[in-house]
Parts: C-alpha cells; sequence; structure tokens
C-alpha cells in the first residue's frame, strides 16, 4: 500500500490530501470489476459512461471531469496493468476516446500507452533485446516481475495522475510534455545560476548526486538539501522518463537541449551509459538518477517509508499547484533565478517537510490497513514507537527544517553543504606543483614553432634524453610523480564538475576534457587567449 496515494487504498480520509475521491474512487473500482465481467461488448461500458455522467450533472459538483480521468487511470493501471490484465478492458480505449471525456492531446497519449503499451508505447520491447537492452522500456513491460525496481514503476505512474491533474501550471508538466519550453529558463532544482541552455550548461549539470548521496552544488549554493532534493529529481527526471515514453521526438527533444550530451556519451567507465543507440543511453541516464535518488531515499528511511514520502508529496504539491491563487510560486518554468529559488525554498518547507511531519501518520493507516488483528496492531504500534539510530543524515534533514529558521545556522549549514567541495580542494598542491613544472622547469625545453603540437609524454622524453648533470635520476622520478598527480588532479575535477569550467569563451561555462600523458602542452599552459587553454590555472 505504500506505493499508491492515498486515495486508492482505502475509504478513510484520515490526514488526506484528497479527501473527497476516496469513496468515489472505491465506487469507480467496484463498477469497472462489474463491467469487466459483462461478456455483451457493446453494452459493457454503459454503467461507466452512465456513473460519470451522473457525478458530472449533481449540483453542487463534488467531482470534476479531469479527477474522474485520473482515478480512471490508476484503476487501470494498479488493477489491470499490474495484473498483466488489460485485455479485459477490450474496447474502452474507444469509450474513453470518443465519449464524453473529451480528452487533450496529452491525456490521449497517456491512455494509449497504459491501455495498449505494445501498440503505442514508445520502444515497448516486445522480446528480449540483449544487445542493446532498454532498462527503462523493461520496466514498463506488462509482465515485469523486477521486485526492486516495480516500486519506481508505480511511483512513476502516481507522478503522472498527479501532474495530469496538477494541469499544465507547474514545472513538472513542462518537464513530462513540453521540455524545449525549459531553455533560456532556470531548472527547478538545478544548482546552477545560469538558464538551461544547449550550447552551455544543461538541467543535469546541476543536478548531481555524489556516490554518497550528497549534492554536488555546479556553481551556486543549492536552496534545496538533502533528503528534499531527492523528491524533486526524481520528479523532474521521472517527467523526463515519461517524455521518452510517449513521444517519438523525445530523444531529439532532450538530448543535448535539456540533457548534457557529453554526459550521456561519456566513455569513462564509472560513468558510461548502456547501451548502443542514443535512444537506450538516454534511457539508461535518466534511470539511473530515478534509481540513484530512490535508494539514496530508502537508505535514509526504509523502501516503504521513501514510497510515502515520494506519493504524498507529489500529491500535496498537486493539491498547491491547483490553489494557484495561493500559490504563485508554482510555475510552469522560471525565467529569473530569484524566481526558482523562491519556488525551491516554498517547496522544501511547504511540500517536503510539511509531509516529512506527517509521514508517522500515513504509516499508522497503513498500518491499520495492513494489521488483521488487534495483537498486530498492538505489535506494529511497538515497533514505530522504537528509537531509531541517528545518522549523521538526520541531523542535517532537520538542520533545514523551516521550523529552525529562527536559530543563527547560517555558517553551519554551508560547512556542512561544502564537504564534497573542501574534498576537492586537496588537489591545489598537486595543481600548483604542475603548473610551477610546466611553466619554469619544461619551457626551455620546447621550441615556439612546437608549442602547439608537442605532448606532455613527448615533453617528458625530451627530459630524460637531457644530460645527466642537469637532470639526476632521483629528480626525473620526482617530475614524473608531479605530473601523474597533476593528471589525476584533473581529471578529479573534471568528474566533479561533470566537465564544466569557467571562465569560457565569452566568460561564459564551457566543456573541457580530461587528459592523459598524450595530452598537447598547449592545453595545460598559459596561450595568448585566457579563455583557451591553461586549464591548471583555471582550475586553480
Amino acid at each position: 500500500y505504500c506505493h499508491q496515494l492515498q486515495f486508492t487504498i482505502t475509504t478513510n480520509i484520515t490526514s488526506s490530501i484528497f479527501p473527497t475521491l476516496h469513496q468515489p474512487y472505491y465506487e469507480l473500482t467496484q463498477l469497472i470489476n462489474q463491467c469487466v465481467k459483462n461478456n455483451n461488448i457493446e453494452q459493457r461500458w454503459i454503467p461507466l459512461i452512465n456513473w460519470i455522467e451522473s457525478k458530472l450533472n449533481i449540483n453542487p459538483s463534488i467531482l470534476n471531469i479531469i479527477e474522474i480521468k485520473v482515478m480512471l487511470l490508476l484503476n487501470i493501471y494498479y488493477n489491470y496493468y499490474c495484473n498483466a490484465q488489460l485485455k479485459s478492458l477490450d474496447h474502452l480505449l474507444i469509450i474513453i476516446e470518443n465519449t464524453i471525456f473529451q480528452l487533450s492531446d496529452e491525456e490521449r497519449r497517456v491512455f494509449r500507452i497504459l491501455l495498449k503499451p505494445e501498440q503505442y508505447m514508445i520502444g515497448y520491447i516486445k522480446e528480449n533485446n540483449h544487445i542493446d537492452k532498454n532498462y527503462l522500456n523493461n520496466l514498463f513491460k506488462v509482465d515485469c516481475q523486477d521486485d526492486d525496481e516495480l516500486p519506481i514503476r508505480h511511483i512513476l505512474v502516481n507522478l503522472l495522475a498527479m501532474i495530469l491533474l496538477s494541469g499544465k501550471e507547474n514545472p513538472f508538466w513542462t518537464f513530462l510534455f513540453q521540455p524545449l519550453k525549459l531553455e533560456e529558463t532556470f531548472g527547478f532544482g538545478s544548482t546552477a545560476n545560469s538558464p538551461i541552455r544547449r550550447t552551455g550548461v544543461h538541467y543535469d549539470c546541476g543536478c548531481i548526486i555524489s556516490e554518497t548521496g550528497a549534492l554536488v552544488p555546479f556553481s551556486m549554493g543549492s536552496i534545496l538539501s538533502v533528503p528534499s532534493v531527492y523528491i524533486v529529481y526524481f520528479a523532474t527526471f521521472g517527467a523526463m522518463a515519461w517524455h521518452l515514453l510517449l513521444f517519438e521526438s523525445s530523444v531529439q527533444n532532450l538530448y543535448n537541449c535539456i540533457l548534457a550530451k557529453n554526459a550521456i556519451d561519456s566513455k569513462v567507465v564509472t560513468e558510461c551509459m548502456a547501451g548502443d543507440s542514443i535512444r537506450t543511453k538516454v534511457c539508461h541516464f535518466i534511470r539511473a538518477r530515478l534509481l540513484s535518488t530512490y535508494h539514496f531515499l530508502s537508505i535514509q528511511f526504509n523502501q516503504n517509508d521513501a514510497c510515502l514520502l515520494l506519493n504524498r508529496c507529489f500529491e500535496l504539491f498537486t493539491k498547491f499547484s491547483r490553489q494557484e491563487n495561493q500559490n504563485s510560486w508554482i510555475k510552469p518554468i522560471y525565467k529569473t533565478i530569484n524566481e526558482k529559488n523562491e519556488a525551491e525554498q516554498e517547496f522544501q518547507n511547504k511540500i517536503f517537510y510539511l509531509t516529512h511531519q506527517k509521514l508517522i501518520d500515513y504509516k499508522k493507516l497503513i498500518n491499520l490497513i495492513q494489521t488483521q488483528s488487534p495483537l498486530q496492531t498492538k505489535l506494529q504500534e511497538y515497533i514505530i514507537q522504537m528509537p531509531i539510530i541517528i545518522d549523521f543524515i538526520h541531523f542535517k534533514t532537520e538542520l533545514y527544517n523551516p521550523e529552525l529558521n529562527q536559530l543563527p545556522l547560517t555558517i553551519l549549514k554551508r560547512l556542512l553543504d561544502s564537504f564534497d567541495f573542501l574534498k576537492i580542494t586537496r588537489y591545489i598542491y598537486a595543481l600548483s606543483q604542475f603548473h610551477i613544472l610546466l611553466h619554469r622547469t619544461f619551457t626551455q625545453l620546447i621550441e615556439r614553432e612546437e608549442f602547439l603540437t608537442i605532448t606532455l609524454k613527448q615533453l617528458y622524453e625530451r627530459v630524460h634524453q637531457s644530460s645527466n648533470h642537469f637532470y639526476e635520476i632521483n629528480q626525473k622520478n620526482k617530475y614524473y610523480t608531479i605530473i601523474q598527480n597533476g593528471i589525476e588532479a584533473i581529471n578529479a575535477y573534471h568528474k566533479f564538475t561533470n566537465g564544466q569550467i569557467r571562465p569560457g569563451a565569452c566568460d561564459t561555462t564551457q566543456l573541457f576534457q580530461t587528459i592523459s600523458m598524450e595530452t598537447p602542452i598547449n592545453y595545460l599552459v598559459e596561450t595568448d587567449n585566457y579563455d583557451e587553454g591553461d586549464i591548471i590555472m583555471r582550475i586553480l
């Protein structure tokens, strides 16, 4: 039950975000179950149409048409898609497309891929492809049995339903249906202080989670903190995952426009994306970010709590999105950095922390549904009340609680957020030695006309060929160590910044490459152009 939206699991409206949807969802579930048992195909779905019309014609109205569409979508998924029983819903798509639903283009695409995934879902895999395996499409196979990843699929469907219920005036809708509109705007959740550009900083460049689960700031301090940032990244990358499943042009819309081409095409062992085709790599790139945010959230809490947090945050954000007059911070795009920062602060305070504080109430409700005897109930209550082991991440989570804003904790917050950056500063000494070696010691061995072509390896070999009285053996070994440490430092910085460096041409961020002994020397040392080469000093 933790992986479902609250109004789909019980008629109990305790702590409910959408109290008016519980009873209608239950009624709809029972009604569809009756319809599928009717062998008369022409008459099968008439009770459903009558029920919908009756709900819409009640005065005062309790439900609107979009709420009914979302409830129907979730019914289809949980009761038929997940149980591989879509054939029992034959002709329902025709009814939905040609009756009172009046589907938008976006809604039509969604119902088509959930009712007939083999026909309409982009990249749906009918037979296993072991050569170019697409893990995102594998997840949406009707017969998928991967218990570790199925909860992610459930949450993605919940996210899709909540985006449809929210409407077009929220950022997740834009990520899902109109990602190209994100260009020249500030990406929700990104730590970059520049807009998304296909020739500059892409959305994912500012959304880096380290191997330890820490948020790696790109060019500014982040408004969002761990773990609330996991919720945002699951939503934005989850929305893009749906874009890949819904639109033929999805790869063209995302690859090198919103997502960094160099990150997707990376050949580095720790970053290399699975697959041969660009589509497979993009799918794997997005799936990897869904997995990382979900698993880091599960590690901090547990799998059930992670599902509850994600789902309830999406529900609450949807509720806020529908109250446009009260929540002007929710926008489809953010044109200024201040707008984005305000939205992130509001999301963290009003969505994540409010949900986090109510987590125990949501868990009690789940336990009440699952327990079947008074003894089980008492045992579950006892387990909930047991103390947990407090880790450093729990301390950081509470540190950003808006209830503590009145305390003077700014310096402490900045220090804790800077740990990953402070780790990279250990390379300063190695870079400084490398810079001095190239500019003061090795330059005398280079002729002007060969400056643009000679490599680091060729230059080092030239040192070996020099007279022994000038270059002692131990000195040569020292030079080699400095070079190797310098290469390690530059490549570590490349990984830390996802291959981005400033200043670039016209003082904008640009990409730079990892180096080796085969790297031309002019790439490393000072040149006549301040925004070309000179990688060592620019990193320093």
